[in-house]
């Protein structure tokens, strides 16, 4: 198979006397790396005397990865050097430029990302930021992009006039003037000629002026067990709570995003969770309640897992996903787990998830065999494979980390 590398194209020009070479810096930024998506560059080049202009290729690497868009940012910084070689102006306007590599030329994956700020920039304000992103899609011209700080919505940009040789790729800028002191977390909307939402990218955060401590919030699972049944019991069935908790001051609301994940199915399993939790001014904490739904099927125990997120689905679909800033997520205690059981006296079950049950092999196939134990009270560390009567494996975890049941094995 002929893979086909087609490199992206640079020009730097100059202006006034060309009778001495001119030596060009220039630095390089983007989410593609050097070296690893493209082929290395010296980060300045040589004007030879009597040219007026010089150019490059960023050629790409083929590693076989599906990656998605990836960018290149080239920007032209001042000559560190003092002499004797002549120096130069840069033209802010001509500043930067910007090019795409993309896995694969014939299905090429959209995307939309903003370039510039990068992640984790710092300004001082009073502050002017440039906000530049890259929009390309092979069949759509991503024609305008709304630039968003959290769920804010700051400015816009709208391109009437595309340029057919850049071939689907549309570079939107945005100067956003005098922004508050804070980390902001910024995202940008793509929307077609047709203003269709159709991309929204990953969010870049910065911070404006000095940062303050941000609060800390955390998610736990203060009543790990839910209950679709009590019997044998005659009790109230058990139910679950997730409790998110925030650190810092409480004089204002704190809202997060909730993702959930786990063997149980919202709305056949438990009752739907909220995905937006804000805890209300003047509390530390808010809890979220599980109830589970009596199907009457023989489960065993079912997980639910809560992922706190600074992410997710906006009101509005037209903005896609919006973010929120302002906090950080305790990476210890960034997901919690309540756990389903059929009746009130289930402790521990193990299930093969893997191969589903009717799956189909031939003769010689490896078959990878996975199994979901989960204790309530301790951990399953060793797991016997049988096919019929006769022993096929084991698995054994010799150290865990167990909190509330294991899995998998």
């Amino acid at each position: 198979m002929l893979t086909v590398i087609d490199p992206a194209r640079f020009r730097i020009a100059r202006t006034g006397d060309l009778s001495r070479d001119l030596l060009v810096f220039y630095s390089l930024h983007g989410s593609a790396t050097p070296g690893l998506d493209y082929q290395e560059l010296p980060l300045s080049i040589r004007i030879p005397s009597g040219q007026s202009s010089v150019t490059f290729d960023v050629t790409p690497k083929f590693d076989q990865l599906e990656e998605g868009m990836e960018t290149v940012y080239v920007r032209l910084e001042p000559s560190p050097l003092a002499g004797p070689l002549p120096n130069y102006e840069i033209a802010p306007a001509g500043r930067a430029a910007l090019a795409i590599i993309l896995d694969n030329g014939s299905f090429p994956t959209p995307g939309l990302e903003i370039v510039r700020p990068a992640q984790g920039d710092q300004f001082t304000p009073p502050a002017s930021i440039e906000i530049v992103a890259a929009a390309y899609h092979p069949t759509r011209d991503i024609a305008r992009v709304d630039f968003y700080a959290g769920a804010v919505k700051i400015g816009e940009s709208q391109v009437a006039d595309l340029d057919p040789i850049t071939g689907g790729l549309i570079v939107h800028r945005f100067t956003w003037n005098d922004p508050p002191n804070g980390v902001h977390l910024l995202t940008a909307h793509g929307f077609d000629q047709n203003q269709i939402p159709v991309l929204t990218s990953a969010p870049v955060s910065i911070t404006v002026g000095t940062e303050p401590p941000r609060p800390v919030i955390t998610i736990v699972a203060t009543s790990r067990i839910a209950e679709e049944s009590s019997v044998p019991f005659r009790r109230m069935n058990l139910v679950g709570e997730f409790t998110i908790s925030r650190t810092g001051p409480t004089n204002d609301s704190s809202s997060v995003f909730v993702q959930y994940s786990g063997m149980a199915t919202s709305g056949v399993d438990y009752l739907s969770l909220p995905r937006l939790v804000t805890i209300p001014p003047g509390s530390v904490s808010t809890a979220i309640r599980v109830a589970a739904i009596n199907d009457q099927l023989p489960e065993g125990i079912e997980t639910l897992v809560a992922t706190l997120s600074h992410c997710g689905p906006g009101i509005d679909p037209a903005t896609g996903n919006v973010c929120i800033d302002g906090y950080e997520i305790d990476p210890a205690h960034q997901s919690a787990t309540v756990f389903i059981r059929d009746d009130g006296i289930t402790t521990a079950t193990l299930a093969i998830t893997r191969p589903q049950d009717g799956a189909a092999f031939n003769s010689g196939d490896t078959i990878p065999i996975e199994a979901i134990a989960i204790d309530l009270e301790g951990y399953i560390s060793w797991v016997e494979f049988w096919d019929g009567e006769q022993k096929i494996g084991d698995s054994v975890i010799e150290m865990v980390r167990c909190v509330f049941g294991c899995a998998p094995s």
